[in-house]
């Protein structure tokens, strides 16, 4: 009886520690030793960092996982991926194990990639990589500008549309092109809302501001224009677009004399963006045959 007893207490056991579900632990020390042994030109006091210190886990979606679903008869047939219940644990991430050494002004970064809680993660390469602050209000209105050209400016060739998606813009100018003369708000209005109206605090003047990308001939451009009332880029919004000559082009640019009674409101510095840890929005609507906890992703500090 009680080699009974001792052999069920061993299987629970073992059932128990084959059901962890989170494997960043292991991941880290892999990390730690990977980084160790072929980190090159940094001090023994940063390399003492990585040695005796927590890092912190940046991690993004490589592929999401599906699964089919198990009934009693077997495997239910589906014919669309979309359909198949999804299994957040096992989407394969691309996992960054990261430490911030003192003196460095760098960030040691090992890249890796496994799966969403890390088991089979495993180390690639490690970079000395400085992130730089990120400028959000630019990277707002380049992708505004990248939809709009996807979705209306289907005239525009293969070449002009991947110069759109994968290039800066050419330049950024304040512009002053015709643009549709918004509708007239005191039209038949009370004169109680026409009072009314004006305790309203008045709207702030808006000025144009233009984004180019060059043809594929010397002479075209693409223009896509928005209002600000910033002066700059923050708070910017996609307004038209057009496939235009440059020397059209050049008839709209404010002169240098236009450009300084713009009043520019002082802009935030760019700040450094992580990647977020948030909740994961799959697992809302379906779950795998075992029911997998949907959780946000792995921070370990």
């Amino acid at each position: 009886m009680k080699k009974l007893l001792y052999l069920a207490a061993v299987a629970i056991a073992g059932i128990v520690c084959g059901c962890r579900s989170d494997y960043s632990e292991s991941a880290v020390e892999k990390a730690r030793t990977f980084a160790l042994e072929n980190l090159r030109g940094i001090s023994a006091t940063q390399m003492e960092f990585v040695k005796f210190t927590q890092p912190e886990i940046y991690e993004n979606v490589i592929f999401p996982r599906y699964v089919t679903e198990q009934s009693k008869i077997g495997h239910i047939k589906m014919e669309d991926p979309k359909d198949f219940p999804i299994a957040p644990h096992q989407d394969l991430m691309h996992s960054c194990v990261v430490w911030s050494p003192p003196d460095l002004d760098a960030k040691i970064v090992v890249v890796g990639d496994g799966e969403r809680n890390m088991l089979f993660w495993n180390p690639k390469r490690v970079l000395v990589k400085k992130f730089r602050p990120s400028d959000v209000a630019y990277t707002a209105a380049v992708n505004s500008c990248v939809a709009y050209a996807m979705s209306n400016m289907l005239y525009l060739s293969t070449a002009e549309r991947n110069r759109i998606r994968f290039s800066e813009p050419a330049e950024i100018r304040f512009t002053k092109l015709p643009l549709i003369q918004p509708v007239d708000k005191k039209a038949g209005k009370s004169d109680w809302e026409l009072y009314l109206m004006e305790l309203e605090e008045p709207e702030k003047e808006k000025y144009q501001l233009s984004l180019m990308w060059k043809g594929d001939k010397e002479e075209d451009r693409i223009i896509f224009t928005g209002l600000t009332a910033s002066g700059t880029l923050s708070g910017w919004r996609l307004e038209t677009a057009e496939h235009m000559k440059a020397s059209k082009y050049e008839k709209y640019l404010l002169t240098d004399a236009e450009i300084k009674g713009i009043r520019i409101a002082p802009s935030a510095e760019p700040v450094l963006v992580h990647p977020k840890a948030g909740k994961i929005d799959r697992g809302a609507e379906k779950a795998s045959p075992d029911k997998p906890a949907a959780r946000g992703s792995v921070i370990y500090h």
